[in-house]
């Protein structure tokens, strides 16, 4: 028990960083409470069309391009607002696809949502408590599977042939953004010891693992 709770205390973090990933998490969970909100009671019918399909990817964009270029120690209030409004159009898109499993059997979505917080953390506290940089090699690894993934799609789109079943490609990319909560938590503390203290943007990186 000892061993458990030695190991739980992040001992090779420094107390400025264990205070900054305090933070991520936070704005993580606020992030999280937002889209649970938006896509229990955002309307159906209101994101069941080609117009809000079309007003998401061209809001998400100008929000995510407004973050980045306020990149760094400032500007946190600005960029939180942005972080919510991404969360709420998430949210919101993943309502017709929540709805349907909810219809089939409410379970699969409370078995999802369960599994989803277990793998999210286990694999946060892997990346915690293994060596600093010990997981960073898989940056390369992961960004060249999903560039495979992109340009495997395409010419399934475009020949009709393609290589891998539905469930394959579902089990491959769960394998490969569990994988990625690791490298971006290693990440962002080796972010946060070289000084990079940009909470907003480091909880969007884990909430795009999680709820990919």
């Amino acid at each position: 028990m000892e061993r458990v709770q030695k190991l739980l205390e992040f001992s090779e973090l420094a107390p400025r960083v264990k205070s900054h990933l305090s933070q991520v998490y936070g704005t993580l969970a606020i992030g999280l409470l937002t889209a649970t909100v938006t896509c229990m009671y955002t309307p159906a019918i209101l994101v069941q069309n080609a117009i809000f399909m079309i007003f998401s990817i061209i809001a998400t964009i100008g929000l995510l391009v407004t973050m980045h270029s306020k990149k760094g120690n400032r500007e946190h209030g600005t960029k939180f607002i942005c972080f919510l409004a991404i969360t709420a159009i998430d949210g919101a898109s993943l309502k017709p696809l929540v709805q349907q499993a909810a219809q089939i059997d409410p379970v699969i979505v409370v078995n999802a949502l369960m599994y989803t917080c277990i793998i999210f953390a286990s694999f946060s506290l892997v990346s915690l408590t293994t060596r600093r940089r010990g997981f960073l090699f898989l940056g390369g690894m992961l960004s060249s599977i999903m560039l495979g993934m992109f340009f495997g799609s395409i010419f399934s789109w475009i020949f009709g042939i393609s290589f891998l079943s539905y469930f394959a490609y579902n089990v491959i990319m769960l394998v490969v953004f569990s994988l990625y909560v690791i490298y971006d938590t290693q990440l962002i503390v080796e972010k946060a010891s070289l000084g990079d203290f940009d909470h907003t943007l480091h909880a969007l990186e884990l909430f795009i693992d999680l709820v990919r």
